[in-house]
């Protein structure tokens, strides 16, 4: 898969140290007993983050299309429903509840599937879904109302220290001199930290997403598909279909 551009996931083959670095390092994080430790953590943080955005959805001028209607996996043959009942197996153990539902369970909780195709599925409940570009314009939205003063089309472009300081922010429509600095740069981030003396372990990872109108007969929980690895997510009056994901450096390239 790594090496195949069509699949899940790839890597696209480059000499490039940091990327070298940082497979090393994922790999030696991604060891069963350290994975096992870190599972509480992310779920906790992912339910502190859930709440969160139970509280912004019930604001009255905050609208993003927030829905609590789970993620449905659904398998295609029985090893892939066997190896994702194991997986939820697993999450059991943790405090997550997945419900698996055979043929008849699942054309009864999500009667669009193709059901010929389909061996049985497994439901997590806790999962919701929002869209995101709606997210983000109505948050900025929001907050530009409350005074906060955003500067679109407004690239960064060095952050200058002395010490242990950052004093000043370049930018392409002038300097700042902020108190205080919080870097949410995405894949950018290490770019802008160099000669800081600080290593962020990123990699820019490229995702591929299809976004078409939704269509009459259409799914009202999102879906995963087993076997394909595709998402499937009814997003207001949209159906999104993402799948691969790639590893191809900093660059704007699309792989048609």
């Amino acid at each position: 898969w790594m090496l195949d551009p069509d699949s899940p996931f790839y890597i696209k083959p480059r000499f490039d140290l940091e990327l070298f670095r940082w497979l090393l390092e994922f790999s030696w994080a991604s060891r069963k007993a350290k994975a096992y430790r870190s599972m509480p953590v992310i779920l906790e943080l992912m339910r502190s983050s859930m709440t969160l955005f139970q509280e912004l959805d019930k604001l009255e001028d905050l609208e993003f299309g927030f829905e609590q209607r789970g993620l449905l996996f659904n398998f295609q043959t029985r090893k892939g429903l066997d190896d994702g009942l194991k997986e939820a197996d697993l999450l059991r153990g943790i405090g997550l509840e997945p419900k698996a539902f055979d043929r008849a369970g699942l054309q009864e909780l999500e009667p669009t599937l193709a059901f010929e195709n389909i061996v049985g599925g497994i439901h997590y409940p806790e999962d919701a879904h929002l869209a995101p570009a709606v997210f983000v314009r109505n948050l900025a939205a929001r907050a530009e109302k409350r005074g906060v003063n955003i500067l679109p089309l407004t690239e960064v472009l060095v952050l200058e220290t002395s010490g242990k300081r950052i004093t000043a922010v370049r930018t392409t429509r002038g300097d700042f001199a902020p108190r205080e600095v919080v870097l949410a740069g995405g894949a950018w981030s290490p770019l802008l930290v160099q000669g800081m003396n600080i290593r962020l372990p990123i990699q820019p990872a490229k995702g591929y997403s299809i976004t078409t109108r939704k269509p009459p007969s259409c799914p009202a929980i999102p879906l995963a598909l087993g076997e394909a690895k595709i998402g499937i997510t009814p997003l207001k009056d949209t159906l999104r279909f993402a799948g691969t994901l790639e590893l191809a450096g900093l660059n704007m390239n699309i792989t048609r």
